[in-house]
């Protein structure tokens, strides 16, 4: 055996194996854990615990760098559950740990439970960063004066948990472990509540109120509840009334008020079912405008009940109530400009429709108009523009022909008088109220217009409207004075005596 060649290939084996030592040596301490140092439960004030995250770091059922750590829920998830629309899935923060490496990680659970752990939370104990946020679960609002002045019953009463049959002592998960105020509301059937706070669920955008009972007696009631799940508190609807509430489309209620009918016994119909007597609308109408003053709301874009509504009303009867739909007012001008069809070829004599076109406002013509016992009286360009400034309505609505109609009507447009000047020279539409009594027959012809329709596309910002008219015309004789005032020299009974 060659000896010293012997030793050389165990030395050699030797540092081998040292070497191989060696490498497991600083594969056992490269992975290195950090360590617990603190671990405590969060006393400060629950309602500024609730918190979100920021998409940084993902939740594991220890200190991300413990030894063991593993991933409850990742980054993505976490993600997802920012963006829910459920309040159950709102998280608390209840515990905090840090670590020999100065790190902070809170412990966390959802309001439903579904999820549990511990996430990075910065370097500083009690100030959320790292993977996540405070979060404002429940904003605070304003009452409105409806809200402020009514006066609420809790719409159905039971034992259901659906946010708006029982109350809450904090409005639905909106705090970690706080529940129902009471768990059934059948003993308050009765109860009138007034609204003291009102506010949003920052998840749902619902609205909440808390609600005081009107009687101490059943102020174990007092509590939060969906705004969606009360009433008026209805008062004892008279026998000689009809009892309207205005609602949104959606059913919201704005406002409520009796419409009464002087001498009615309990059950008298309004209409016959199918017409609703004049002065019923007038009456509801104003009625309307008056209770709906200040609201926001009107009926309709015109103030005026739809054929539709009138039915309704027709089959109304007293000592009942009935819902009336009402819209959001507008302060938008409608309609850029309309078209006035008062063109017309035809000669003197019987009633004709007009045709396309606005001839006397080109010339700037007068129109004449009998309002009471005033008389209206200003050129037609002037008139129309006056009209369009009460056309309201947004983007993308349908304005009723009825709203057009009132608009027109309130400036003299349904039923007026033009003049025409017919002279040897001359013939123009007369552009100032300085009549006078003619030279010579048919020096004069007056033109009488009364409302006929409205068509083209009704819809806000369109520039294809038409109000149509029937047109007669007269020729004013010799020695006839054609300025009237009013009364029995009105418009009206002076073209009248022509014939």
């Amino acid at each position: 055996m060659n000896i010293k060649k012997t030793i050389l290939i165990s030395a050699a084996s030797l540092g081998m194996l040292a070497g191989i030592a060696a490498v497991n040596s600083d594969n056992a301490s490269a992975k290195t854990y950090a360590k617990v140092t603190s671990n405590k439960t969060l006393t400060t004030d629950a309602t500024t615990r609730n918190v979100t995250f920021n998409g940084s770091n993902a939740l594991y059922n220890k200190a991300g760098t413990l030894k063991g750590a593993r991933k409850v829920a990742t980054t993505t998830t976490l993600n997802n559950l920012v963006n829910s629309n459920s309040s159950k899935k709102n998280f608390r923060a209840y515990r905090v740990a840090t670590t020999n490496r100065g790190s902070v990680y809170y412990k966390i659970v959802a309001f439903d439970k579904s999820y549990r752990g511990w996430i990075y939370g910065g370097k500083t104990v009690g100030n959320f960063s790292g993977g996540i946020n405070q979060y404002e679960t429940f904003k605070n609002g304003t009452l409105t004066d409806i809200q402020r002045n009514g006066t609420y019953k809790i719409a159905n009463v039971g034992t259901a948990n659906n946010d708006k049959t029982v109350t809450y002592k904090q409005p639905s998960w909106t705090q970690y472990k706080v529940g129902r105020q009471i768990t059934d509301s059948t003993p308050y059937k009765d109860a009138t509540f007034k609204i003291d706070q009102v506010g949003t669920r920052t998840r749902e955008n619902d609205t909440w109120v808390h609600i005081t009972a009107t009687d101490s007696k059943n102020s174990a009631a007092n509590g939060w509840i969906l705004a969606s799940g009360l009433t008026d508190a209805e008062a004892p609807i008279p026998n000689d009334s009809v009892q309207i509430r205005f609602v949104t489309n959606t059913g919201t209620e704005i406002k409520v008020a009796n419409y009464q009918v002087p001498g009615a016994s309990k059950n008298t119909q309004l209409g016959n079912g199918t017409v609703l007597p004049e002065q019923h609308i007038k009456g509801i109408e104003s009625l309307a405008a008056t209770t709906l003053a200040g609201t926001g709301y009107q009926l309709n874009s015109d103030g005026k009940l739809t054929p539709a509504q009138q039915t309704d009303l027709s089959k109304a009867a007293t000592g009942g109530t009935i819902n009336v739909t009402v819209t959001p007012e507008s302060s938008n001008q409608a309609f850029s400009n309309i078209t006035l069809n008062t063109s017309s070829t035809a000669a003197p004599g019987g009633i004709v429709d007009t045709e396309a076109g606005e001839a006397p406002i080109d010339k700037n013509a007068f129109g004449y108009s009998d309002n009471g016992t005033s008389v209206i009286a200003n050129n037609l360009p002037t008139l129309k523009s006056n009209a369009l400034s009460n056309i309201k309505g947004d983007s993308g609505q349908k304005v009723s022909e009825s709203a057009i109609k009132n608009a027109l009507s309130d400036q003299g447009l349904t039923d007026f008088y033009v003049v025409y000047q017919n002279g040897v020279v001359f013939r123009q539409f007369v552009t100032d109220s300085g009549l006078k009594i003619p030279a010579f027959d048919g020096q004069y012809e007056i033109w009488h217009y009364t409302y006929k329709d409205v068509t083209g596309d009704l819809t806000v910002g369109s520039t294809n409207v038409n109000v149509n008219y029937s047109v007669q015309k007269k020729k004013v004789p010799l020695g006839k004075w054609i300025q009237p005032a009013s009364g029995t020299n009105s418009w009206k009974n002076v073209f009248a005596s022509i014939s």
